[in-house]
Order: structure tokens, then sequence, then C-alpha cells
């Protein structure tokens, strides 16, 4: 294909697939891990008061009672700032906590008066790896730069289990069902982390947007391959007097809506992949957490990508139906075909926009259905919105004779300008 009409449909395709791989990936990236920055793998949190005086028994007594568990002490050091920063004794590799641990650069501390800072302390105390800081009284040599890949604000320094004397608090990681722990000591507290929502997932939800754009689109692409199919109306027409048939013609036109669609996924993907991986280290700050840039929906990705060419094969299907319905003498001698009438399409707008109306009636309030029937709702409503908007352009452009007034009209005002008639009506 080539034109001005092959050129747009290819460029709102593109927008529309480079939309829906930065849309995802920010959708899914962005919230991140519920409950990770805090309980790691585990289902659940038991916290002790460093001042209880039978902590040490308290905390032998949930370990013997619940078998692996990662103890974690925390001492609150004082900086001089308002900036949080706490003396923090945990095993980079135990069962329940290493997602909160990751190695920036150097080694983790893996003897006593060793210390690994996270990035803000580090700068804060003027100390970088191979130096010696003052923490809580004591000289630590720092091994290396830590930082917790599930919450960047999080600052601390990190030290082997046992290292923290008087521990502010204590938190001890478990595997335990909600409302399982018994038997706890009077000041400790338990905590579980979050459901992380019920809802339908921000990935879908991206997607069901770039659905939407390409209803839009679709309309778009269809006026498009209308006026490819009237420009070569002869060529095909050529084919049809050759021995082709009336599949093969509409195939050569199917084809080239291939053609187009698969060059806007190629376009699409390079330009959104391209803007995803620039964004994500803005991203990652924002949403204070690490980010994978490969950690992505791909099966939610490639259903968009398919979705665009399904849409420009869709596109180009009606057009080569009329076309190919063309009688052969017709078509060679240049003539458009006939408009087809609109009651069928008004029926299928109808019907489609009142199924998305009562779904979103029946969805609105919350008495029935979930996210996904809104989801559905809205997308037949949009659809329907379409079809009959499709519908009521050309019923008013079609009414009898108004093409061809304003065709004598036009013809009348160049005989005025050029000093040549008109050719009758």
């Amino acid at each position: 294909m080539s034109g001005v009409s092959s050129l747009l449909v290819f460029g709102l395709l593109t927008v529309a697939v480079a939309a829906t791989v930065m849309g995802t990936a920010v959708a899914t990236a962005a919230p991140g891990q519920p409950g990770e920055a805090t309980f790691g793998t585990a289902t659940a949190m038991i916290t002790l008061p460093g001042s209880d005086p039978r902590l040490a028994a308290g905390i032998a007594a949930i370990r013997q009672r619940y078998g692996t568990v990662d103890v974690i002490g925390n001492e609150n050091l004082s900086t001089g700032t308002t900036q949080d920063v706490q003396l923090r004794a945990e095993d980079p590799h135990a069962a329940f906590g290493s997602p909160m641990l990751s190695l920036v650069s150097g080694r983790y501390p893996a003897a006593p008066g060793q210390v690994a800072l996270t990035g803000a302390v580090a700068d804060l105390c003027g100390v970088s790896r191979g130096g010696v800081v003052q923490l809580a009284g004591r000289s630590w040599r720092v091994t290396g730069i830590v930082q917790d890949p599930s919450n960047l604000l999080d600052e601390f320094a990190l030290v082997e289990p046992g290292q923290v004397a008087d521990p502010t608090r204590v938190s001890i990681l478990l595997d335990a069902p909600q409302g399982g722990i018994r038997d706890l000591p009077s000041a400790a507290v338990e905590s579980y982390p979050g459901t992380g929502g019920s809802g339908i997932s921000p990935a879908v939800i991206a997607l069901a947007a770039s659905v939407l754009g390409l209803v839009f689109i679709g309309l778009v692409a269809v006026a498009g391959f209308t006026v490819m199919a009237q420009r070569r109306l002869r060529a095909l027409g050529m084919l049809s007097s050759l021995g082709a048939t009336s599949r093969n013609v509409q195939l050569v036109m199917v084809a080239d809506g291939a053609a187009v669609g698969v060059a806007a996924v190629i376009a699409g993907s390079a330009a959104g992949f391209g803007a995803w991986l620039a964004y994500v280290p803005r991203l990652q700050t924002a949403a204070g957490h690490v980010i994978d840039p490969l950690a992505l929906p791909w099966q939610v990705i490639i259903t968009g990508m398919a979705l665009a060419v399904i849409t420009a094969m869709l596109a180009a299907r009606q057009p080569a139906r009329t076309v190919a319905r063309v009688p052969v003498v017709a078509a060679l001698s240049g003539h458009p075909p006939r408009a087809k009438a609109v009651q069928r399409t008004a029926r299928k707008g109808l019907t489609v926009l009142a199924a998305g109306l009562v779904l979103l009636l029946v969805t609105g309030g919350g008495a029935g259905g979930g996210p996904g029937a809104r989801l559905i709702g809205l997308i037949a409503t949009s659809a329907g919105m379409c079809l009959l908007a499709g519908v009521c352009i050309r019923s008013w452009a079609g009414r009898p004779g108004r093409g061809r007034r304003w065709r004598y009209a036009s013809r009348c005002v160049t005989w005025r300008a050029t000093g040549r008639a008109p050719a009758p009506r």
C-alpha cells in the first residue's frame, strides 16, 4: 500500500501499539509487590519491643514453636538530621527476608565489626567502601553498598545477626496463617501482609484501554482502506479479468491490511520498548522500588500486538468484499461501487450499544458483576457508539440527490470561472 491513507493507518496503529506496550509496562511495574518491603516472602510477622526483659526467651519460644524464622534486630541511630536510619542485624540469605536485601557493590558483612550501608547513609556519613564509620558508639569497616529493592527509601546499616546489642525492636518473619499465631508474649504485635487488592490486573486495564483506542482506529482504517480500494479498482478488475475469483481479490486487500498491521506492530513495539527502557530509571525513583524492565506481562503485550494486526485485517476486509462484488467491466471503467445499505450495520450497532449499557447499568452500582464485566460493558458501549456514528454519517451523506446537487453546483461555479458549460445532470 502507498499514499496518505496507508500512512495514516500505519501511523495510528503504530501509536496504538507503542501506547499499549508503554501503558502496560508502567501499569504493571509502578505498584510493586504489596507487603514485600516489610514481610519479604513471609506470611506473618511478630514484632517485639527491644526493652522487653524476656526478649531472648520470647524469641527462643517462637523459634521452637514455628521452626524456620527470620529474626531482624533494629536499632534507631541518631544522625543529627531528620533522616530515619537504623542499624539492622539481618541475615542476607535468610529464608524469608532475602527479597528485602540486594547488593549494589562490594559484599555483605561476614564478621563482627563489618557493616554495609545504603547509598544515602554512606553519603550522610561521608564514607565509601573500605572506610571506617562510627555507628552506635562503635567503629565499623564498610564492606559494601546495599539496598532494599522493594523500598528504596529504606535507609539502614546492615550488620551480622547478633551484632545489635540494644535493639529498639525485633521483627520475626515466619510462615503462619492469618490468625493462626497463638501464645505470644504480652508485648508482641502480630501483623500480616495486605492482599494487594481484589480488582482486575492493571495490565488488563491497560489492554482494555488499548482495545478502545483500536476500535476508533479501526473506523479510520476502514475509511483509509476504502479509499485505497477505489484507487486500485482498475487493477483489481484486471485481476478478475485474468481469472481471479472474488475470494482472491479479497485476499489481496486483506494481505495489504496484514502487511500494514505487521509493519505497525514492529515500529510501535520498537518505539514503545525504547520509551519504556528510557523511562524505567525515573519510574523507579518515583515508585520507590527496583523495577526489572523485562519483567512484563508478555501475554498481555503480545495480545495487544495481535489485536493491532487483526484490526488492520478487519478494516481491509469490508472494502475488499465491496470491491470484489463489482463487475469486471465496471471495475475496469473505474466506476466506484454503489453504497451499501446501512440498516444491517445500524441493527448491529444498536444491539452492541444496548448490551454495553445494560452491563454498565447492572455493574455500576456494585450489585452484581465485577471489574471484568464493567470493562466489557465499557468496550461494548464504545463499539456500539462507533458503529452508530458511522451509520449516521453515511445515512446523512447518502440522502437521494444530495451528492449530485452539490457536484452540479460545483460545476456551475467552475463554468462561471472558466467559461466552460457544465455537463447535464
